[in-house]
């Protein structure tokens, strides 16, 4: 792995993806902005958020407050908070996988992010990188005044899955469907049906 970073770029330690749109980009219903991009939220647990990783993303966000307003934040202004709590969301609609002592974030990016596995290969199928699975993310960190509005934000870089988790937003999979099955089994599953000789298919009238 290059050294060669820039000063606003950090990893994130494992986390749980949510909302990925990481093969196509979307735009978010409602959102101001229509541009189409590649986005994702990542959930930390509290193990996460207890990490060297983690404290780097807010050492990163307090400098590019510093940098971009050496000054100080104008008199009168706020700063969007990138960190999200679970536990603001008391009252709100459920957002999914976060609980009340999580953190989330929202990361985006116009580009698309190069997607891997453990092993550095990619991974070229949607379903590969589903909401549930953990990963983990290259970012970049910036401040922005625009709109109106002021604050922090992590564009989204590039992904790694680290393993797979329970999905989240209903659907199972089909290993969770269904048990493993002997090759002995195969020929016992198929000894009654209709074709087949046995007290079944007799019981069968087409």
């Amino acid at each position: 792995m290059s050294d060669r970073r820039p000063d606003n770029f950090v990893i994130t330690p494992r986390v749980r993806l949510s909302f990925p749109h990481l093969m196509r980009p979307f735009v978010m219903k409602g959102s101001s902005d229509q541009t189409p991009k590649y986005s994702a939220m990542l959930i930390f647990d509290k193990a996460a958020v207890a990490t060297p990783e983690f404290e780097a993303m807010r050492n990163l966000a307090r400098e590019a407050v510093r940098a971009y307003w050496p000054g100080g934040v104008p008199a009168g202004r706020s700063l969007r908070n990138p960190f999200r709590s679970g536990k603001d969301r008391q009252g709100l609609k459920p957002l999914n996988g976060v609980g009340p002592d999580d953190v989330y974030i929202n990361v985006s990016s116009r580009f698309q992010p190069e997607v891997i596995d453990q092993r550095k290969q990619p991974l070229l199928v949607e379903s590969d990188v589903y909401a549930g699975c953990y990963v983990r993310a290259s970012l970049g960190v910036y401040a922005y005044d625009q709109r109106g509005n002021m604050g922090v934000s992590f564009g989204l870089g590039n992904v790694q899955k680290l393993g797979d988790g329970a999905k989240l937003g209903g659907g199972r999979s089909a290993a969770e469907d269904f048990d493993p099955v002997e090759i002995g089994e195969l020929d016992d599953m198929f000894a009654g049906t209709p074709g087949a000789r046995g007290p079944l298919n007799d019981m069968v009238p087409f």
